[in-house]
């Protein structure tokens, strides 16, 4: 049994299409003076907490980000970031395990793990911190959600190839990448300013992802 790995190298790849993205969108930010001018202006680009900005309204509510006017900014949240480190720590990850994952299963199919996984994270996080704390300010931003789903997918389709017995070349050690996930987490609760309930929702979409890529592409071998 031949497991298929798609070649990367007719072309640039998703994953730089998005590290480019990100970047594009940070500068942008940058030059526009960042600490001012994306809190006064940026708000209609979907940043996450406080989204629509309405008079008398300065707090998070189901009203701000769960309707059709400003449901757009659970996926645009996902290409702004909150500072320098903030955005490198990201593309390293993005880079570090889009390109494995993407050669796996093809551009298409890893840009859709990419926008569902940070749209999970984004659900989640917005979900949590209107239930948890309705009266905080502040926002989220950040591609972080969509990397945890990434990995989350990439330890799914590891387990599964394993289990094909695909063979050593294209082999993943997917144990680091757990170990790696539960630190994330872990620190994510210690650290104040990081949302990690939109870590959460990130990984386990991207391990639902993963687990029904792994379930039709098993169907589909077992039909051949």
């Amino acid at each position: 049994m031949n497991f298929r790995v798609n070649n990367l190298n007719q072309g640039i790849s998703v994953t730089q299409v998005l590290i480019l993205v990100n970047a594009l969108v940070f500068i942008v930010m940058y030059l526009f003076n960042f600490q001012q001018y994306f809190i006064n202006n940026f708000s209609s680009m979907g940043y996450i907490w406080e989204p629509s900005i309405k008079e008398g309204y300065y707090r998070k509510t189901s009203e701000t980000i769960f309707t059709a006017s400003h449901c757009y900014r659970l996926l645009t949240a996902n290409y702004l970031h909150g500072g320098l480190m903030h955005i490198m720590f990201n593309m390293i990850a993005l880079y570090s395990l889009g390109e494995v994952i993407e050669t796996l299963i093809g551009k298409a199919k890893f840009f859709a793990v990419y926008t569902f996984s940070g749209l999970g994270g984004t659900v989640l996080g917005s979900s949590m911190s209107i239930y948890l704390e309705p009266s905080s300010l502040g926002f989220s931003v950040g591609a972080s959600g969509a990397v945890f789903g990434i990995a989350g997918c990439l330890v799914i389709l590891a387990i599964y190839r394993r289990s094909r017995g695909v063979d050593l070349l294209y082999r993943i050690n997917y144990q680091p990448l757990v170990v790696m996930l539960g630190l994330n987490l872990v620190m994510g609760q210690m650290i104040d300013g990081i949302d990690n309930w939109g870590h959460i929702g990130g990984l386990v979409t991207g391990l639902l992802v993963g687990l029904l890529y792994s379930y039709f592409d098993n169907r589909k071998l077992n039909n051949l």
